[in-house]
């Protein structure tokens, strides 16, 4: 076979095989942290929850549908950065959103009735929705609503109704103690 030509050559840059690999080299440094990513399921949630373990006496309004007055909460939880509480009485919006509302109450005798109101600083307005009642035989119920609040208002559970003065109790009967009246909000958006 010697003196045929193929029609190739073959040229050597150096020693080695071309499909060879070297050793890995040493690890580099490290490069610069990434941009935060969005909040994942249920992170950044803000939500307060008010209650109170006292018993309390409201007198009733001058005139049936207006601002009574607040119920007093003795203690509170709140997390995140879009509520908070400044008792007695007092809900704090710091962020501007729709929020989910609940209240209950737990009073004894006579008709009565209660409502959210919220003061973003030009006076207190009943929140749409927010106003329930219930007659002299009914000692526990509740209200709910989902509302837009603006960052810097308050917000507050009232009576407003213009009956006798009425008791939001704290036992029931034997003693046992129980929560009297509540307020929940979660921020939805």
């Amino acid at each position: 076979m010697e003196g045929i030509q193929m029609g190739f050559s073959f040229q050597y840059a150096g020693s080695g095989c071309a499909s060879c690999h070297g050793p890995t080299g040493p690890e580099g440094p490290q490069g610069p942290t990434g941009p935060t990513g969005p909040p994942g399921a249920g992170v950044g949630q803000s939500f307060l929850f008010v209650w109170t373990t006292q018993e309390q006496s409201l007198a009733p309004t001058p005139a049936a549908g207006e601002q009574g007055e607040a119920v007093t909460f003795t203690d509170d939880l709140v997390v995140g950065p879009a509520l908070s509480f400044t008792g007695p009485a007092q809900i704090n919006i710091l962020e501007s959103g729709y929020y989910n509302i609940s209240w209950e109450v737990y009073k004894w005798g006579y008709d009565s009735a209660f409502a959210l109101f919220f003061d973003a600083g030009t006076g207190a307005q009943m929140v749409p929705g927010s106003n329930y009642g219930a007659m002299a035989h009914d000692e526990i119920y509740r209200g709910q609503a989902i509302s837009f609040l603006s960052a810097g208002g308050t917000l507050t559970l009232n009576r407003i109704d213009s009956l006798y003065t009425q008791t939001i109790f704290n036992q029931v009967s034997g003693g046992a103690s129980v929560t009297g009246a509540s307020v929940v909000v979660v921020k939805i958006g």
